[in-house]
């Protein structure tokens, strides 16, 4: 079911940090890939930040961003700053700080870089 894939989504997410960790980007972008066709932000958000605390599906998203504007995959990195600007950040709660700061702080890294700052400053009005 559907309030059940927040459970498989979590778990990927969780296995692509682990190979982040160990510095296997291009294998957790595969796996963030995969995530990212079950995980609804919509559906599942605040589901884990109600069992959990804390979004990792987001925050992994998020955070991939700046892998991908590392290995020079730009346009795909701002096409995916704005999903998770405008798709994603909106279902995390204002009084959820810790949760928005460790997704905008990707983000905004991964736009500042690409001289978008502009738009960072607006992700982080948001």
């Amino acid at each position: 079911t559907h309030y059940q894939q927040y459970h498989h989504c979590r778990a990927l997410a969780f296995q692509a940090d682990v190979m982040k960790r160990h510095g296997n980007y291009k294998d957790a972008l595969s796996v963030i890939d995969e995530m990212k066709t079950i995980y609804d932000p919509q559906l599942h958000s605040k589901v884990l930040m109600k069992e959990y605390v804390s979004d990792h599906c987001t925050e992994i998203v998020a955070a991939s961003t700046f892998w991908l504007h590392h290995y020079g995959r730009n346009e795909e990195a701002l096409r995916l700053c704005d999903h998770v600007i405008y798709t994603m950040l909106p279902e995390i709660e204002a009084t959820e700080l810790l949760t928005k700061f460790t997704v905008l702080i990707p983000i905004c890294l991964t736009l500042a870089k690409q001289r978008q700052s502009s738009n960072a400053k607006k992700a982080l009005e948001l």
